[in-house]
């Protein structure tokens, strides 16, 4: 429903973030990331 409405939607699996340097590594480079696409 979320994308019929125009918003994006990213989902992340539980074992991406069960370790949280792993996961806040994974997170702050697709942050990162997200931001250059849309702020560049």
């Amino acid at each position: 429903m979320l994308r019929l409405k125009g918003y994006e939607v990213y989902r992340f699996g539980g074992a991406e973030l069960v370790d949280d340097q792993a996961a806040q590594r994974l997170l702050s480079v697709f942050f990162d990331r997200l931001h250059q696409r849309y702020h560049s």
